[in-house]
């Protein structure tokens, strides 16, 4: 088990980020995007969201305010799109 979490854009994937499911540094990338509901703990739920990129920029701050350079990357890259972008939470 664990959490893939994958940003597209046009079914081209952006970014990556891979945690365990045991790894409580996860949350962090749910939390800056309010997402904590497709959290099951061990793993994401599977369901794809879109997100705007003024969602993916307010994340990105969020991110920049952790500290945590991993999850600031991910989010750059979704940024850069400079358009919408879906997430698979997996």
């Amino acid at each position: 088990m664990g959490h893939d979490i994958t940003g597209y854009k046009d079914n081209k994937e952006i970014a990556y980020l891979r945690y365990k499911g045991t790894d409580k540094e996860v949350k962090k990338v749910y939390f800056c995007l309010n997402a904590e509901k497709y959290n099951n703990e061990l793993s994401g739920c599977g369901d794809t969201v879109k997100y705007t990129n003024q969602e993916i920029k307010e994340a990105l701050k969020k991110a920049i305010v952790l500290r945590d350079m991993r999850i600031m990357e991910f989010f750059i890259r979704l940024e850069n799109v400079k358009e919408d972008v879906k997430i698979n939470w997996g």
